[in-house]
Order: C-alpha cells, then structure tokens, then sequence
C-alpha cells in the first residue's frame, strides 16, 4: 500500500496505521550522531471540549528512549474514515515539560477525528502514538429545513411538510423538529405564539381559528438546542359557515312593512357572500326570505298583514353556505290609522 506523508521540519508524519508509519519516519531519519526518540510519547487522551475544538494531553517518551532531550511534538490529525488514508495535518509545538497539552481549534462540528502524537529531539521526530479516534460536541443545526410547504385542509386546520437536513448541516444527531406558528389577526396584532414537535418532516396543525392567516416556521434541533428557523410561510385556514349576524332588531315601518336591522357576526369565518332575512308565521314556517348586499346591514319586508305577528330572523352566507340563524325576533305592523314617528 502506497504510504503518503507530509513533511514539517525534517520531520515526516505517515497517514498510515502507527506501525507502517514509524517505518516510513525511520527511514527518513537524518543521519545523526544522536537517534532521533526510539518511543512515542505516552497517555495520549482526547477531551472534546466544544463542538469545534479536541483537548489533547500526553506525556514524554520514556526517559530510556527519549535519545537525548526533547525539544517539541507533531500533533497530527485528521478526520477519521474507515477504511480511509486521508493525510494528516501537522501542528509542531515547542515542549514545556514532562506533562503536555494543547487544544485544536476551529475542527468541523460532530465530527470524528484521529489523532497521533510524535516526539522531537535534534535528530529528528520519534515513532507515533497509537491513532486515538473522538468526536467533537455536538451543535445546533447551522441551516434550517428547506421546501416548508403548507396547504390548508379545513377551516381548522392547515399540513405542513419539508426536507430533512444534511448530516452535515445537522451538526449532530436529529432529536426532532420545532414548528413554531402564530395568527395574523385582522387588527394587525399576532396571535399567541405556538410550537409543536415532531421526528416526521410533515405535520398536521389542527384546532386552529377558522379562516385566519397563519405565519408559520420549521426548524430542527440536536441535544445542543433548536437551530435556525427556516422563512416565513404564510397560509390561510378554509372559509367555514359563518356566526350569526348580531344586534337583530326590527320594528314596523308601516301597516304592511317592517324594517329589520342588523350587524355582523362576531365569527366571520370568511367572506360574506349576502345575508338572508327570514319571516315566518306561525314559527318556524317560512313565508318568504330576502337577499341583502354584504355591505347592507338592514332591510324592508314588504306585503304583511296588519294584526298579525310576524317571526325575524337574519343569516349570514360565506362560500361555505348558510351559517347560524339570528336570534328571532317577534314584530307586528302597524295598526290602521297609526303613524310611525
């Protein structure tokens, strides 16, 4: 097997296993009176400390095979593959003792690492240690998820769906994702702001207002926390029938006329197409019904009998159909003889 190597001050650092690669520094050895170190240096340990740096800590070769005085270490290091041959990248440390340490910084985030350690003396660079595999902490997503799509399904409720993220992009291991979801009421205010979970990368959202627009977030997140929401979408929950019209009242306009008046439902539930003014007698047998403009909020019945009691009642229409009556209202015309003031 071919053996790669990169080389820093005379020293080589093999990217094969420690065995092949101590045969390879050997045989490019300068010639010295002196050997370079016969051993690697000993209790090599690795401490993830964030998601993008490695504590590592070891100690001098044995004082038998250091061959003189040891002057610095190679920390060599790469991201780990099995089955790979990656070069390593070389950091040459000055020594400051029996006991050393030194910190990688500014590593890819959740990501596995090996890692070797090698001597320095004048003659040259000693064996390697034994390759030490870890991994850096994990971290929250650095990107949010893509192709958020929402559709509404009732006047209640609204699907959602998106892309999973990247083994890359996730920094670490997928715990779920965060749907985060408030109304955009007609004053202009917001609604409460909610969230729900979820480890599918679709949702339903239900129990919603009906006919409302809803702004709505993805985002997913790790042990280490909730990562970056995605864009806003905005979605509008179905047109349901509406509340009924409030504030009914009606009082006679003539000996054959009573006017009705009326104000919109508190629940629109949608657009409203017209309203629906009823008069029965005797309740509940309709007798006639008239059609009002949604922008009219009264109107006139005509060709009723005087001395006769008439029931009233309003319904708003929406493109969902008919909603709630109105309270009903009881009305009589006016006498013969009497004047409406």
């Amino acid at each position: 097997m071919a053996i790669r190597s990169s080389v820093v001050a005379g020293c080589v650092l093999s990217s094969s296993p420690p065995e092949q690669a101590s045969v390879a520094m050997a045989a490019s050895l300068p010639a010295a009176k002196r050997p370079a170190p016969d051993g690697p240096p000993q209790e090599v340990h690795l401490e993830p400390t964030s998601s993008q740096s490695i504590r590592v800590t070891w100690k001098a070769p044995k004082k038998h095979l250091q061959n003189g005085i040891i002057r610095g270490y190679q920390i060599g290091y790469r991201e780990y593959s099995t089955g790979g041959n990656f070069q390593f990248n070389i950091i040459s440390i000055d020594t400051t003792g029996d006991s050393e340490v030194y910190t990688l910084d500014n590593l890819n985030k959740f990501t596995q690492y090996g890692l070797v350690v090698q001597a320095c003396n004048r003659a040259g660079t000693g064996p390697s240690s034994q390759e030490i595999i870890t991994t850096t902490l994990e971290d929250v997503p650095s990107y949010p998820p893509e192709n958020v799509q929402a559709i509404a399904t009732s006047p209640e409720s609204i699907s959602i769906s998106w892309s999973t993220l990247s083994k890359e992009a996730l920094n670490g291991i997928l715990q779920g994702f965060r749907v985060i979801y408030w109304a955009n009421l007609i004053d202009g205010e917001l609604g409460e702001i909610k969230n729900v979970t979820t480890t599918q990368p679709s949702l339903e959202l239900d129990g919603l207002e009906k006919y409302t627009n809803y702004s709505i977030q993805v985002l997913a997140f790790t042990r280490a926390g909730d990562g970056v929401r995605s864009e806003q979408i905005f979605t509008r929950t179905k047109e349901d029938v509406p509340g009924p019209p409030a504030g009914v009242k009606a009082a006679a306009a003539s000996a054959s006329m009573v006017f009705v008046s009326w104000l919109p439902p508190l629940k629109l539930n949608g657009i409203i197409r017209k309203y629906t003014v009823f008069c029965s007698h005797p309740y509940p047998t309709v007798i006639s019904e008239f059609e009002a403009s949604p922008d009219s909020f009264s109107y006139r019945i005509p060709n009723l009998s005087r001395n006769r009691q008439y029931s009233v009642w309003v319904v708003a229409v929406t493109s969902a159909g008919r909603g709630n009556s109105s309270e009903i209202i009881t009305v009589e015309p006016l006498a013969k003889g009497t004047q409406v003031t």
